[in-house]
């Protein structure tokens, strides 16, 4: 008898959990699949147009697709990042930054394919695979 009674015991508890709707967390939307890279003499810049169903906040990394040698980057590695805040329904541009040798590789096109990867609200990520122009 007790072992008939666990089974039934885990969905009763499971239940409250799927019932209750979640309160949908702010998703930002990249609308550019390919991004303009535009440099001065010590950084690079990043344009990411993106637009937000609600406000939001958060970050926004460019992240390596394969090993950059030159500018000592791994895969997986950050070239570039920002902060975000968006106003509702608006869009806006991002400007990631890099500096040091990475903003020389993206600039110079060392670099032509990237994952931007942006954390908005309670953890919700938007992950896309980019190519990089030269401006």
């Amino acid at each position: 008898a007790p072992a008939a009674a666990a089974p039934d015991a885990a969905p009763a508890a499971a239940a409250p959990t799927t019932s209750t709707p979640a309160k949908s967390a702010a998703k930002a939307s990249v609308l550019s699949s390919a991004l303009r890279v535009a440099g001065t003499a010590s950084k690079a810049s990043v344009a990411v147009p993106v637009r937000c169903a609600t406000a939001c906040a958060g970050t926004a990394r460019l992240v390596a697709t394969s090993a950059l040698r030159s500018a000592g980057i791994k895969k997986g590695g950050v070239l570039a990042t920002a902060s975000v805040k968006l106003a509702g329904g608006k869009k806006s541009t991002l400007r990631l930054v890099a500096k040091g040798k990475v903003a020389k590789a993206l600039k110079r096109g060392g670099v032509k394919r990237a994952k931007l990867v942006i954390t908005t609200g309670k953890g919700t990520q938007v992950v896309k695979t980019v190519r990089l122009v030269l401006r």
